[in-house]
Parts: structure tokens; sequence; C-alpha cells
């Protein structure tokens, strides 16, 4: 394996996220009810959007999951990220999601697709090490601290994404038809499970202030926000546990 432009690290995300759990029908009427003020993100092509697939990791203690489940305020998580089938996309992603309350500061490398496939035959970890000397962010140092992480789960859905016409870094994004399932390799969508009873998740992101629009919509809808971690739930519906392998 080699590491060259492919393990540079891109500029990071920091910004609020407010998540929502609902029926995707009233989250497409949510959608409408803005006009012309949300706009398609151009990757927002297809109908039904685009996909997504993450691999989430977890050390053998299982921190990131139990910091999530006991409400940690300052936690995070690893994840292979890719569009299309992870496996075959064009564009496979490192990242680390830090979350310090409502707030996210959101890190990823793109990496070429023999260090992906480094990353699974030999462990995240070792990939640290070996990078560690191009660049050292906050999850190159996360990594190296614990040896034990392994790739634990499946996470692939559909992403309808658009941005505030009155200001594109608010983002808001459905994602539907989300399934999970143990990581396997290879592995298929059709193998993996119906996620949370079939219900999508609405996000909204912004950098410092929610669109008074945005929030009123909210309300007119009784959205209510609520913890919607993918990672975190794939972890619970595919009991995963401190004695998983």
């Amino acid at each position: 394996m080699t590491t060259g432009p492919a393990s540079k690290v891109e500029p990071s995300f920091k910004r609020y996220e407010f998540k929502f759990l609902a029926d995707e029908y009233l989250l497409e009427a949510f959608i409408s009810s803005f006009g012309e003020a949300l706009q398609r993100d151009a990757n927002f092509y297809e109908p039904i959007g685009y996909r997504v697939d993450s691999i989430y990791f977890d050390c053998i203690q299982l921190k990131d999951f139990f910091d999530k489940e006991e409400a940690i305020l300052k936690r995070g998580k690893f994840r292979l990220r890719g569009y299309d089938n992870l496996f075959r996309s064009a564009r496979q992603l490192l990242e680390y999601k830090a979350k310090f309350g409502d707030f996210v500061h959101k890190e990823r490398i793109p990496i070429s697709h023999s260090e992906f496939e480094y990353i699974l035959d030999s462990s995240l970890f070792d990939f640290g090490l070996k990078i560690a000397s191009n660049c050292l962010p906050a999850q190159i140092r996360e990594i190296l601290s614990r040896p034990t992480l392994l790739p634990r789960t499946i996470v692939s859905y559909y992403r309808k994404a658009y941005f505030f016409a009155g200001d594109s870094r608010v983002r808001v994004t459905v994602d539907t038809n989300i399934r999970s399932g143990l990581f396997a390799r290879p592995y298929r969508r059709g193998d993996l499970y119906s996620f949370r009873g079939g219900l999508s998740v609405l996000e909204i992101k912004f950098e410092k202030h929610l669109p008074l629009l945005l929030s009123q919509r909210i309300k007119e809808f009784e959205l209510e926000r609520q913890s919607n971690s993918k990672a975190a739930l794939s972890f619970s519906e595919n009991r995963i546990n401190r004695f998983a392998p």
C-alpha cells in the first residue's frame, strides 16, 4: 500500500446538526412547503436521491457506542464512507465525527481503493501509523490511542439534499430507505435490514443560527428533535455488545 495525495485531510466541517425521525411522506410535505426557499444539492439528481454507504468502527470496549448511549457530552465515531456501493465507490472517505453537545466537528481523508482495502484487511490503527508522519489531525491522534478499532456495522440509505436559498451553508437532508447490518464483505443492500421500522431521518445542518423560516416549519409540522445516531442505532438493532468478535 502507498500513501500519497489520497491521504491528505480535507477541510473540516464545524456546524450544528438537528435531527428528526418521521415518516417519509411527512418529510416530503415538509420539504415541499418551502418552495424555492430550498434548492436541490447538485449531487441530488435522481428522484430517490443518492445512495450513501458507511462502515462504522468501534473498539473492543465499544467506547463510541456507550458514550452515545450514556449521553456523554464529548464523543466521536469513525467510519468509512462512499457513494453507491462502498466497495466500488469512486470516492472513498475515512471520517471522524466528533460531537460536543449539538456541535459537530467532522474531519475526513479521501483514501485510495488500496488504502480502503488495507484498512479492512489490516486495521485502522496500522493505517494511522502509516499516515501519521504526513498529517496528525484529531482523528489520527484518536486512532493511534485506540488500537482495537474494528469495522462493526454497515448502514446504507438514500439521501435527498438541499441548501437554504438565503444561506447556502444551511443544509437540509432527508435520508430514506435506511438499512443496516453486521459488517461483512462483500455485502449487498438487499441483505441489510430495514432500519427503525422504515422511518426516515431529517437533518438540518447550520453553522451559527437556524433560519426563522426553518424554525417555523418545524413547529408547524410538529417535528420533535431526537438523538438519531445511525451508528448507535445500527449497533443496537444488530445487537453489537462488548463481547462481539
